[in-house]
């Protein structure tokens, strides 16, 4: 059986800062807008909790992907295989992002009614 690349964790590795700004967009900006928008419901915080279980999707996704690729193989570079779009700075720069979005997502969760003051 033969690797072959997911479409999506690559789309994640190659654009990690657009895959966090969608991410937080929709959490915060789609919060902040029914928070106000609805009343008497506080979903800004539960669109802290949507954007930290899309961070959560997207960074597992990530990381399913790199623990199929390395099976069989040695370390990330020393496999003996270009590593193509799986670049070890690339891959870490879209860990690291994935890892912001759900930072933000659970401070936003938390303390979503402390920032809308309701």
């Amino acid at each position: 059986m033969a690797y072959t690349e997911s479409a999506f964790p690559v789309w994640v590795v190659k654009n990690p800062i657009l895959a966090a700004c969608i991410i937080l967009t929709t959490g915060t900006f789609g919060g902040a807008v029914t928070a106000f928008a609805v009343p008497g419901m506080n979903l800004f915080e539960r669109f802290g909790a949507l954007t930290t279980m899309l961070g959560v999707f997207v960074f597992g996704s990530l990381a399913s992907e790199l623990l199929v690729r390395a099976q069989g193989a040695f370390a990330m570079g020393n496999d003996l295989e270009p590593a193509g779009t799986f670049k070890f700075g690339l891959t870490r720069k879209a860990l690291n992002w994935q890892t912001a979005v759900i930072a933000i997502g659970t401070l936003q969760w938390g303390f979503g009614s402390l920032i809308i003051a309701r």
